[in-house]
């Protein structure tokens, strides 16, 4: 698999829809492009992520990926899904209705596929899920900036938590608190 031409080659993470060869079925996926050598240090690695949700003034979605490995500091793989965007609409439709996605890493030299990760979704982060569908769909709102700006914040006051966890390697029931699909501010 290679990166396309028409996306910017520099370390990014983008949501995607993978079309399966034998079924046709859409797949979701997380592709980051990163150095070869940083991902052929991480391939053995405990991966977190975690979905982050603003209800308003626009509803977006933060999905957070995060590569720990014992040695290396953590990697935090950040994107946002806009719920009133149809791609990233279907995106999370598919997130919703498969337990799985797709990690893959592509290098930033060659551009092609280094390495593919299968995640699996808590399922009560996708009982989450299915209930900010329900808000995405009664939101009006138009302020994506500052969805996206109550997200980073919500998501550094639990960063903390997160990066323990993860260096104890124990899973996160914790990280689920109501106001993850509460407003984020006032």
């Amino acid at each position: 698999m290679q990166w396309p031409n028409h996306l910017p080659r520099k370390e990014i993470v983008l949501p995607r829809l993978l079309n399966e060869p034998t079924t046709g079925a859409a797949t979701p996926s997380l592709w980051a492009m990163l150095d070869e050598q940083e991902i052929r240090q991480r391939e053995h690695q405990t991966i977190f992520q975690h979905f982050l949700f603003a209800p308003q003034p626009h509803p977006v979605v933060l999905w957070v990926n995060g590569l720990f490995k014992e040695g290396m500091p953590i990697r935090w793989l950040r994107t946002y899904l806009d719920l009133k965007q149809p791609g990233d609409h279907e995106i999370f439709q598919c997130l919703l209705s498969e337990p799985t996605y797709r990690l893959i890493f592509f290098g930033l030299r060659s551009g092609e596929c280094v390495h593919t990760v299968h995640q699996r979704i808590d399922f009560r982060q996708r009982e989450l899920m299915k209930v900010w569908k329900r808000y995405a769909l009664q939101s009006q709102g138009n302020a994506i900036s500052l969805s996206k700006h109550a997200l980073n914040l919500q998501f550094e006051q639990l960063k903390p938590g997160i990066v323990q966890e993860m260096k104890t390697q124990k899973k996160l029931p914790t990280l689920y608190p109501p106001e993850t699909f509460q407003p984020a501010y006032s």
